[in-house]
């Protein structure tokens, strides 16, 4: 971490995450949501909530002693090894806890998939590109409700040859071969964060949607206030009391958290692209405006996802 991202805005280092008071008893309760979705109890899942950022601030703290003795670099090498422990870590607390959701985590995925189809489902229209797929869930349960729909994401998931759906790699040059033709709707589902060039994905998505078309957007954000939204949920209580800096370092601590940790991978070329590009509903009306994109709708989700509780946007959006 640290840095900036696509937008300039400064990326915080994890130590100040983990240390910053208010947003700690946000990823407290959003670690306890994250258990009980796996069917601990309120108390164990308040136990490995807690123990797991104990670990997290000591094994920080721990590495920045190291690195201020100069026994250790600061760098992407640093992040893997931390990435990786973690991933053990939660690994044990599960363990302890008798139950190991590693090995039945297609369920959760299917539900999560189910949502966002639910969620976008009365948007579609005509033949779809599912642009940044992932593993094509989302896909085929639009398929399953006659909508002819293309995959195509920058690399090819294992789960994809199991949709049986057409798939369309990006090129280096982010781009789509050219006679693939345009579509009545594209969907960008939580795909813009993730990119390293957001403007330039959203630019590919606008060149391959008929004029008139839709664009569907669900994207991870910040900067939300209490007039925003109607759910306020007691996690979304506790996220709407954090000021624009802090649920920025919300999101950022559950996208790795999520991406980088449930998800860990050994291997370099399977491990989630996680450049923070995260920006604000305002920021990105604006954005889209700017790219020829009407927004026509926008929802908040909320923190609709226990295992990713980032604070949610559904933006519909017509190709002028």
């Amino acid at each position: 971490m640290n840095g900036v991202n696509a937008f300039g805005i400064k990326i915080p280092d994890i130590s100040d995450i983990l240390n910053d008071r208010d947003v700690a008893i946000f990823l407290e309760q959003g670690l306890i949501a994250y258990f009980r979705k796996w069917g601990y109890n309120i108390n164990t899942a308040s136990g490995c909530a807690n123990a797991f950022l104990q670990i997290a601030k000591d094994y920080v703290t721990r590495k920045r002693v190291e690195m201020g003795r100069g026994h250790l670099k600061e760098g992407l090498d640093w992040l893997s090894e931390y990435e990786k422990d973690m991933r053990n870590r939660l690994g044990q607390l599960h363990k302890q806890a008798s139950h190991n959701p590693f090995t039945s985590v297609s369920p959760l995925l299917d539900k999560r998939a189910d949502l966002i189809f639910k969620q976008i489902e009365p948007s579609l229209t005509g033949i779809v590109l599912d642009l940044g797929c992932g593993d094509g869930r989302i896909a085929k349960r639009i398929a399953k409700h006659k909508y002819r729909v293309d995959a195509s994401d920058v690399k090819l998931d294992d789960n994809i040859p199991y949709t049986n759906l057409p798939f369309i790699l990006v090129t280096k040059k982010w781009n789509l071969p050219c006679n693939l033709g345009q579509y009545d709707t594209t969907l960008l589902l939580t795909v813009l964060h993730h990119s390293e060039n957001p403007l330039k994905t959203l630019q590919l998505a606008k060149s391959r949607t008929k004029p008139g078309g839709r664009i569907i957007v669900i994207e991870s954000v910040y900067g939300i206030d209490c007039s925003d939204t109607t759910t306020k949920s007691a996690l979304e209580n506790i996220y709407l009391g954090l000021n624009p800096e802090q649920q920025l370092m919300a999101n950022i601590f559950f996208d790795h958290f999520y991406n980088r940790i449930i998800h860990y991978s050994d291997d370099p070329l399977k491990k989630v692209n996680v450049p923070y590009n995260f920006n604000t509903p305002a920021a990105w009306k604006e954005i889209f405006e700017r790219h020829g994109l009407k927004q026509e709708q926008v929802i908040h989700l909320g923190i609709d996802q226990p295992t990713v509780p980032e604070y949610h946007t559904l933006h519909v959006l017509r190709k002028t």
